[in-house]
C-alpha cells in the first residue's frame, strides 16, 4: 500500500509539472498573437492614407479644333461621368475580427492543476495517516512501563528506620537490572534528614517479575516521614506506581 501511494504521489507530481509546462505555452503563445496585432495596427496607422485619384472637370478636357487641310473639323470624345478611382477606406482596417476565445483552454488547464492539487492534498494526508500510527507504536513499543509497588512498610528503632517492601514489573514492562530501592527520610518540619540506598533481591526483574527489598537508614532526629524511589543501573530514575491500598508516602504520627 505504503509502495502504491508513492507511485501516485510521483504520476501526479509529474502530471502538475506538465499542466504547468502547458498553462505556461499557452500564456506565451496569447501574448505573442496580441504583440503581433498590436505591432500591425502600428504600422497600418502610420502609413499615409490613400487619396482619390484628382478628375479633371469636363469643359477642360474639350480640345480646341483643329483644322486639317481637305477634311472636316473634329471634337475629342468627353467624358460625361469619368470613373474615378475607388478610395481605399481605412476603416475595414481596424474592423473587428471574430477569434476563438483562449479561455476555455485556461479554464481546462486550471481545472487539471486543481485536479492534481487534490490527489496530492489526498496522497499526502493518507501517508501520514498510515505513518504517524506506526510511528506512535514504535514509540510506545520503546517506553517502559512503570514499575509497581505492590507493598510498604517501615520499623524504628533507636536512632535507625528499616524500610521493606515489594516492586512489581507489569507483564508488559521491560526488563530491568540492578535495580535500587532509595529511601529519603523527612522531619517534622519538610527538611531532609537522611537517605539510604540498597538494591533489590536478585540482579533484575523480568516483565512479570517482583521482588523485595529492604533499605536500612540511620537517624539523627525525629523521622515523621519517608519516600522510597528506584534507580537503574545509570542512576537514572524509574518511574513507578503505588498499587498498595493506602497512600504512597508512609506517614509517621509525631507525639
Amino acid at each position: 500500500m505504503d509502495a502504491l501511494l508513492i507511485i501516485v504521489t510521483g504520476l501526479s507530481l509529474g502530471l502538475a509539472v506538465v499542466m504547468a509546462t502547458l498553462l505556461g505555452r499557452t500564456l506565451r503563445d496569447e501574448r505573442r498573437r496580441s504583440d503581433a496585432r498590436v505591432a500591425l495596427l502600428t504600422e497600418l496607422a502610420s502609413e499615409p492614407p490613400v487619396r482619390p485619384a484628382k478628375t479633371t472637370p469636363a469643359s477642360s478636357r474639350v480640345s480646341a479644333p483643329t483644322v486639317r487641310p481637305h477634311s472636316t473639323v473634329g471634337l475629342n470624345d468627353l467624358d460625361l461621368r469619368p470613373v474615378q478611382a475607388p478610395a481605399t477606406s481605412a476603416l475595414g482596417l481596424f474592423q473587428r475580427h471574430d477569434e476563438p476565445s483562449a479561455w476555455p483552454r485556461r479554464v481546462a488547464v486550471a481545472g487539471a492543476a486543481a485536479a492534481v492539487l487534490a490527489v496530492l492534498v489526498f496522497g499526502w494526508s493518507a501517508m501520514r495517516g498510515r505513518v504517524v500510527p506506526a510511528e506512535s507504536r514504535v514509540a510506545a513499543s520503546l517506553t517502559p512501563q512503570a514499575l509497581e509497588l505492590r507493598s510498604l512498610g517501615h520499623v524504628e528503632s533507636e536512632g535507625a528506620l528499616t524500610i521493606r517492601g515489594v516492586v512489581h514489573n507489569p507483564a508488559g514492562g521491560a526488563a530491568v537490572s540492578r535495580v535500587d530501592a532509595v529511601a529519603l527520610v523527612y522531619g517534622a518540619d519538610g527538611t531532609l534528614l537522611t537517605s539510604g540506598r540498597a538494591p533489590i533481591d536478585g540482579t533484575g526483574l523480568a516483565p512479570g517479575a517482583q521482588s523485595p527489598f529492604v533499605v536500612r537508614v540511620s537517624v539523627n532526629g525525629i523521622a515523621a516521614r519517608y519516600r522510597v524511589s528506584f534507580r537503574g543501573e545509570d542512576d537514572r530514575v524509574i518511574a513507578h506506581v503505588d498499587r498498595r491500598d493506602h497512600d504512597a508516602l508512609a506517614r509517621k504520627d509525631v507525639p
